[in-house]
């Protein structure tokens, strides 16, 4: 997907154990990253994101699980054209 659809950053919202590689991935396509927490599992993986980020200048911001409230109603701002 990351080949195939042009994007400006990317949202990762599955199982923690799958984070490091999408987040690795997503920024080596010079994408930014907002990543539901954890960001990785390990510390060590963690310093590799950070300077992969650094490396790439691009932003890897990790959110608090909650896609869905209406606080952080993301979809809904998609439909009404502000994002995406």
């Amino acid at each position: 997907m990351l080949a195939k659809v042009e994007m400006d950053a990317v949202l990762i919202v599955t199982p923690h154990a799958d984070h490091f590689e999408q987040v690795s991935d997503s920024l080596d396509a010079g994408l930014h990253v907002l990543v539901e927490k954890p960001m990785v599992i390990t510390s060590a993986d963690a310093r590799k994101v950070i300077k992969r980020a650094a490396k790439k200048k691009r932003i890897v911001s990790v959110a608090f699980p909650g896609t869905f409230t209406q606080s952080i109603n993301i979809f809904g701002l998609n439909g009404q054209g502000r994002i995406g």
